[in-house]
Order: structure tokens, then C-alpha cells, then sequence
């Protein structure tokens, strides 16, 4: 069995997001970061298998970016602002040094604009769907609760099954609130069409992953309570392409050989 990461731009951006100067009394570190790194370690390890990739599309979108990142973050750790465009340009520049030196270790591939077009249709209307399913969510937890013995109280069961249906609902939810933007679809459709072209030549030998820390594709984790109506639909319909943050596609690969 041999493994394809699709590294899409929030681990990247996550990866990079990180400066400490005790000089300057400055750190930054994206909240991320370490299970970004633990995920790019596999790849520096295994560099002639070429498990990660990725393609332009997102390394320019990291690289633009990650500056707006960088400069959010040092606004919120910097109370004294004298001389912040100096400390950003510092900061900004380590950052996208640590980013390419992790775009030194994936494999920067081409795709074909026509196929991929192709996959960008059918990504924008899988999205629309599951933003109309949003729209209709059943509301389970007033029967639920209304079933429960006299002895238990219904109106604490009712905010409990109504937060677990909040979890459970929770990624088809975020599509209201926080809807995918176009570089989130066109990703995926980068994604899919490397998927496709890996399952053309190489069939059920390989396993293909995307990683990422947005929702649009991996799973929404509460405890044990995991939220994936999305991430299922990309697997089952995208050549089965399987989302999740880097810790969880990092397990899986570390006992590659």
C-alpha cells in the first residue's frame, strides 16, 4: 500500500506560523503547529516516497496568505505597537522562510485544467447540497426528550440530546454560518483530480489523504461525539479521498517503512 497526502493550505499555513525571540520578547505559534511539523516530519523522512503534495494553486495561496496570518496574530500578542511594521517584516520573513523549507519537502504537482474543471462542478454542487440539507436538519431532541421516565428531568435532557445534535450537526452547520469559500472548492478539486489520476494508474494500492484543519473537510471532533456528513461525501464521492487533521493522517503513516 503506498500513501498520497494532499496538503492543502491551512498546514501549511499552520506549519509556518511560528517565531520565538526572546530578544524581542515575541513568540507565535499557531494553535496547529505541532501537529502540522509531526505530519511534515513523515514526509522529510520518507522524501523519495513522495507522500506529500500538493500543487501551485496552494503555495501561492499559502504564501499570500500567511502573511495576513502573521500580522493578525502579532497584532494580538504585541501590546506596545511601537515599532510593529518593523517587527513584522522580521516575523513575515522567518515565517516564509520556515514555509518553504516545508514546501521543500512535498511534491509540487501539475493538474490538468480541464479535468480539473470537471471536479470543480461537481464540488460546488456537493457543497450546495449539503447546504440545502443544513437548511432542513430534523430536531430530534424535543421527541427525545419528551420520551424520557417521569423520574428524569425533560428539560435537562432536552439541552443535553439538543447540544448533541449540535455536535452531531455541527460540520453541515458550519456550511451556514461559514460557507466554503471558492479556493476551498478549487482545492478539493485539485485534490480530486490527483486522486483520480492516482486511482487510474496505481488502483486500490494507494490510499489517498487530504490535510487540513478546516472544516469544509475534515471532521468536527467533541469528545467522542464526531460530526463527518462532509468528509463522508468527499471519500464516497471524490475517489475516496479521506479528510482529516494532520495528527490523525499522521498516525496512520508512521509506521511506513
Amino acid at each position: 500500500m503506498r500513501f498520497k497526502v494532499f496538503v492543502e493550505t491551512s498546514v501549511l499555513i499552520a506549519a509556518s506560523t511560528y517565531m520565538v525571540s526572546k530578544p524581542l520578547f515575541l513568540e507565535i505559534k499557531d494553535t496547529f503547529y505541532d501537529e502540522a511539523m509531526r505530519l511534515i516530519s513523515v514526509f522529510r523522512k520518507h522524501v523519495n516516497k513522495q507522500i506529500g503534495i500538493t500543487t501551485l494553486y496552494v503555495v501561492e495561496e499559502a504564501h499570500h496568505v500567511l502573511n495576513k496570518v502573521v500580522e493578525r496574530r502579532l497584532d494580538e500578542v504585541l501590546e506596545d505597537k511601537t515599532g510593529f511594521y518593523e517587527m513584522l517584516s522580521i516575523t513575515v520573513d522567518s515565517c516564509q522562510e520556515r514555509l518553504r523549507d516545508v514546501l521543500s519537502s512535498l511534491s509540487q504537482l501539475p493538474v490538468n485544467p480541464v479535468e480539473t474543471s470537471k471536479q470543480h462542478f461537481l464540488v460546488v454542487k456537493m457543497y450546495e447540497e449539503k447546504i440545502a440539507k443544513a437548511l432542513t436538519l430534523p430536531k430530534p431532541a424535543y421527541p427525545m426528550a419528551g420520551v424520557a421516565p417521569k423520574f428524569l428531568s425533560k428539560k435537562g435532557l432536552f439541552r443535553l440530546y439538543k447540544k448533541q445534535d449540535e455536535i452531531l450537526h455541527s460540520q453541515l452547520t458550519n456550511l451556514l454560518f461559514n460557507p466554503p469559500e471558492d479556493s476551498d472548492k478549487i482545492i478539493l478539486s485539485h485534490a480530486a483530480y490527483l486522486a483520480k489520476l492516482y486511482g487510474e494508474t496505481e488502483g486500490k494500492n494507494i490510499k489517498f489523504f487530504l490535510a487540513s484543519t478546516d472544516y469544509h473537510f475534515v471532521p468536527y471532533r467533541r469528545g467522542l461525539l464526531v460530526s463527518r456528513q462532509v468528509t463522508d461525501n468527499i471519500e464516497e464521492n471524490f475517489f475516496g479521498i479521506i479528510c482529516d487533521r494532520p495528527h490523525e493522517i499522521f498516525l496512520e503513516l508512521k509506521a511506513v517503512k
